[in-house]
């Protein structure tokens, strides 16, 4: 099983974020968030050596948690 970590590109989860309808599942405006990172992760790269998918990150550093989109200013 592979795991592909979102959490550089989400915020973490909240009932009041636009990117949660409800805490947890992800909006409309997450999604299009989530497909570029899986479609990076997904799409092989042309010289064919196999990608890591367990961070986003392709310096093997573990993804930095303050590069989360930021809410809107005037919301809690």
């Amino acid at each position: 099983m592979s795991f592909i970590d979102l959490s550089p590109v989400l915020p973490a989860a909240d009932p009041e974020s636009s990117y949660f309808l409800d805490g947890l599942h992800p909006s409309a405006r997450a999604q299009p968030l989530m497909a570029e990172v899986l479609a990076d992760v997904l799409t092989p790269p042309p010289d064919g050596t196999p990608k890591s998918s367990s961070s986003t990150s392709t310096d093997g550093a573990s993804p930095d948690p303050s590069q989360r989109p930021q809410e809107p200013s005037g919301t809690p």
